[in-house]
Formats: C-alpha cells, structure tokens, sequence
C-alpha cells in the first residue's frame, strides 16, 4: 500500500484522499490481472488520480500529455470489456469517488 500511496500522490493526489478501502480494491484488481511490477502502481495511480480529480486538476498538476494518455486509456476501456482500467474506472463509479466531470465527460454510468 506504501508503494501506491506514494505513486497517488506522485500523480497529484494526496493518499488520504482516496479512502483506503478504494486503495485496497484497486491493489486487489490490479493484483488480480497480472503479476505486479512498479509501472503497474503508476499507471493505476494515474488512472485513478484522473478519474478523482477529473480532467483539468488532473492536468494542472500533470501535464497535457499524461492527461491525453489516460483520457485514451479511459476511452479503450469504456470500449472493453473487462479490462484492468475498466475495472479500476468501474470501481471509481461505484465507490462513488470518481469526479462528477469525468462522469460527464465520458458518459459513464453504473448500472
């Protein structure tokens, strides 16, 4: 959990913002996709830092590029079917912790 908490906020967002059961799942979805290395925590750190924060904090505190990057990220994912980032977003969704703007944005909804 240290790992991810310091790749949070490497990625913009304080750890304690994120409740800590949102971490634990996150930890646990991504553990259970793949064999973890220490890119997996950034990515699934930036993947989460954008959809809490939305778009443009996201930006602000990143850069144009990353948030381009993960904005894709997030569009393959909606258009996948159970992939690591459509869980992770799924899990946002439904912990309630994603941003309103992103919701907007991508026109995401749980159902």
């Amino acid at each position: 959990m240290q790992q991810f908490d310091w790749e949070l906020r490497a990625a913009g967002i304080h750890p304690k913002l994120v409740p800590d059961a949102v971490k634990t799942a996150a930890l646990r979805i991504m553990k259970d996709f793949r064999q973890v290395s220490d890119p997996d925590y950034i990515r699934v750190a930036q993947l989460m830092t954008y959809c809490i924060l939305g778009g443009s904090d996201f930006t602000n505190v990143n850069d144009v590029a990353l948030a381009g990057t993960v904005e894709e990220r997030i569009v393959r994912a909606i258009n996948s079917n159970g992939s690591l980032d459509a869980q992770l977003i799924l899990l946002a969704l439904h912990s309630g912790v994603i941003g309103a703007s992103v919701v907007a944005h991508f026109g995401l909804e749980a159902e």
